[in-house]
């Protein structure tokens, strides 16, 4: 094949001539020999598909003879034939052999990423009691919680109006959708209890992601609600497990998990599991942290609450976990326990102090530049301006920066203002 004044390969040939042996004294090997050929093969039948594979088989037994290379077609035949599902060769490449077994293939990076996860969960245990055991204190954290945890994923009212949209039954101003995700979440966690019963098997667990999922989502047909998808979904470089090898990936997961004992490793590992699978078109996230709520609060343990100003944080700790290269659990455990110590702080049966509380920690900001996540404090001040709480002395410094900004316009002549 013609390629700016020199010849490539075809596919076919390449395929048998990386087969062939290498015995190079140096360096690297001139081949990438038996497990570089199944990668391959397994990234040809994505781009090429089934047809294409079946072409490039085509090719390598016509031109297998003229390169002397028939044991290598044998051994090409045998790997195509696995992948395609038409034999049961075994694959060398652990990899691919894990996406390609006949029974529940699974993503072998997914589970390395959550193996370094309940690695590192290993080495913490908060014991931070769940203090949102009476109904008014548990209903009260659950709407901030279901605020926040739809926020987080776009579906964003004012907190009063929210407020309004669970307690009082109002409509949601032709979003009657999004005002739907916030009750059916609202209602999902404010049920859970200590005590709550923990899935016993992975068909038990795939059954309960699979109907709580339909239960947020039930406003949304055209979302497939609580059924696994069927077209690969992803957010920004993060391509998430394969359609089909979601079962199998959950299987995988589930094993992990089980061995997990304390609430917040379970509760995380949960979350984290659902996260990176993303097994349904929409909502993933948001079933994530209702089954990571029903670890924590059914093993007795104070609920996670990520709010807003947090977001980066949560989803920087996320994506350190799926980096390229060696995955790193510790940024998304240290945020997991920041939000946690946070939320095991307000527990109030009155939803006035309980957003008074979260308020003084600047939770309802997007603005990551000039507010920070801070404690609780009872001593706070906390002014509502376009139906936002934070701190007075927030909104004073932002009038003051921007006063300050006025007087230095001021000074600029008129004509050397940039418009």
């Amino acid at each position: 094949m013609s390629f700016l004044g020199v010849y490539l390969p075809s596919d076919a040939r390449a395929l048998l001539e990386n087969l062939q042996a290498s015995r190079a004294r140096s360096g690297p090997s001139r081949t990438v020999g038996r497990e570089g050929v199944e990668r391959e093969v397994e990234r040809l039948l994505k781009t090429a598909h089934e047809d294409g594979l079946r072409e490039i088989r085509q090719r390598a037994e016509c031109i297998a003879g003229s390169l002397g290379a028939e044991q290598e077609l044998q051994v090409l035949l045998d790997i195509i034939g696995t992948i395609l599902g038409t034999r049961k060769a075994g694959l060398v490449a652990r990899d691919v052999a894990a996406r390609r077994r006949p029974d529940d293939p699974y993503d072998p990076e997914c589970m390395e990423r959550l193996k370094v996860l309940a690695m590192t969960l290993g080495r913490v245990a908060p014991d931070l009691a769940d203090p949102h055991v009476g109904p008014g204190e548990r209903d009260c954290t659950s709407f901030v919680e279901a605020y926040f945890t739809n926020y987080i994923e776009g579906t964003r009212f004012l907190v009063d109006k929210a407020r309004r949209i669970v307690f009082e039954h109002e409509p949601a101003d032709g979003r009657p959708q999004d005002g739907r995700d916030v009750t059916q979440t609202f209602a999902q966690v404010a049920s859970i209890v200590p005590g709550e019963a923990r899935a016993s098997s992975v068909d038990e667990f795939m059954a309960e992601i699979r109907e709580r999922n339909a239960r947020l989502l039930d406003a949304r047909p055209d979302k497939k609600p609580g059924e696994f998808k069927e077209d690969a979904n992803s957010a920004g470089n993060t391509v998430f497990v394969l359609p089909d090898l979601v079962k199998g990936t959950l299987r995988e997961g589930f094993a992990m998990l089980r061995d997990l004992q304390a609430p917040f490793a379970r509760g995380v590992f949960a979350h984290t599991l659902i996260v990176l699978v993303h097994p349904f078109n929409d909502g993933n996230g948001r079933t994530a942290r209702i089954m990571m709520t029903k670890e924590l609060v059914g093993g007795g343990k104070s609920r996670i609450v990520v709010p807003t100003i947090y977001r980066s944080d949560y989803i920087g700790g996320l994506r350190a976990l799926t980096a390229p290269g060696a995955a790193q659990a510790a940024p998304l455990v240290r945020a997991m326990l920041r939000c946690q110590s946070v939320t095991a702080r307000i527990a109030s049966p009155d939803l006035d102090e309980t957003l008074r509380l979260w308020a003084s920690t600047h939770a309802f900001l997007e603005d990551e530049k000039n507010a920070r996540f801070t404690d609780p404090n009872v001593n706070v001040d906390i002014v509502w301006r376009r139906g936002i709480p934070a701190p007075a002395s927030y909104w004073q410094e932002l009038d003051l920066t921007a006063q300050l900004q006025d007087d230095v316009t001021g000074l600029i002549p008129l004509e050397h203002q940039v418009v």
